[in-house]
């Protein structure tokens, strides 16, 4: 016979057996050991391409690195174009030596041009590769608008004072100077100017002038033949006084002119026309000057003396 609480006891033991089994159970899968594919991280195959590729362009960058430096790409024909005077076969071998100690993949235009010192009549360099071994060179020379006297020879100069050392011209005046270059540039200021009125004119008018000089006008030209001197100022606008010079010669009323202003190109104005005024003679006070117009440029101020009215604009203070 059983006693009622021992029937209740084997009732709670029968309903505790199954949860602790199912602890047991929990405990000991939670214990197991996972799986080696569980465990690994799921970015190894993405950081793989990333050392593929990483890999393949190191390859690459040092095969280009070999390749444009090798003689598979080895300049050899050179075709120069630009190089004129008795300095063009200079120029040419020059750049030729040069130029075929380099690759058409990796081309030093600065070497070239240092090879190019000797000749400073050469102003730059264009460069054309055309891979693998053709190279087209264009050169652009300067061009001489004047000469300067240095150790006892005629050298051109360019028109930004560039002396063309080496170099011969033909056709254009010589000017004068007490300066040596420096770096083989004019930095002679009232020579300068000289400089900048010629470089405003065209080659045929350049080879009319004879003597450029300094004077109260400023830069003073005096031409070949009996043409009439020219006054130019400072020259700042020496494109347009030549332009102003050719519309002044073409006008009938000024044949005769000794000297033509041309420091205001708008209002040219030629005079000299008094008898025996010698050429480039400052006349006034002896004449009266007469514009491209034909309009009076001068007024008596009532001394009897006649007053220039063309004052100079250009910066130099001439009046």
């Amino acid at each position: 016979m059983a006693w009622p609480h021992e029937d209740a006891r084997a009732t709670l033991e029968g309903t505790q057996e199954p949860v602790s089994k199912a602890k047991k159970m929990a405990t000991s899968s939670a214990a197991l050991p996972q799986s080696k594919s569980s465990s690994r991280p799921r970015w190894r195959p993405r950081a793989r391409w990333i050392v593929l590729v990483v890999v393949l362009g190191a390859l690459l960058v040092g095969g280009w690195l070999w390749l444009r430096d090798s003689s598979l790409a080895q300049v050899e024909k050179v075709n120069v174009t630009g190089a004129t005077g008795e300095t063009r076969r200079g120029v040419e071998r020059a750049i030729t030596i040069a130029a075929r100690e380099m690759t058409t993949l990796h081309f030093d235009a600065a070497a070239l041009r240092a090879a190019l010192k000797p000749y400073p009549i050469v102003k730059s360099i264009e460069v054309r590769t055309h891979p693998l071994h053709k190279i087209d060179v264009i050169v652009h020379q300067y061009t001489p608008v004047a000469t300067v006297v240095l150790g006892g020879r005629d050298v051109p100069v360019a028109a930004d004072g560039t002396v063309l050392d080496g170099s011969t011209a033909t056709g254009v005046p010589p000017l004068a100077t007490n300066r040596v270059p420096v770096r083989g540039e004019i930095r002679e200021r009232a020579v300068l100017e000289e400089i900048r009125v010629l470089a405003g004119a065209t080659a045929a008018q350049r080879a009319t002038v004879e003597r450029v000089q300094q004077g109260p006008h400023g830069v003073e030209l005096k031409f070949r033949g009996d043409a009439p001197m020219a006054y130019f100022g400072n020259g700042a606008r020496a494109r347009d006084q030549w332009i102003a010079l050719r519309r002044v010669e073409a006008d009938p009323a000024s044949a005769g002119a000794t000297y033509i202003d041309l420091r205001i190109p708008e209002r040219p104005a030629a005079g000299g026309f008094g008898e025996g005024v010698g050429a480039g003679t400052d006349t006034a006070g002896t004449d009266t000057g007469v514009a491209a117009d034909g309009t009076d440029t001068s007024s008596t101020d009532g001394t009897g003396d006649t007053t220039d009215q063309t004052d100079s604009t250009d910066g130099t203070g001439l009046q």
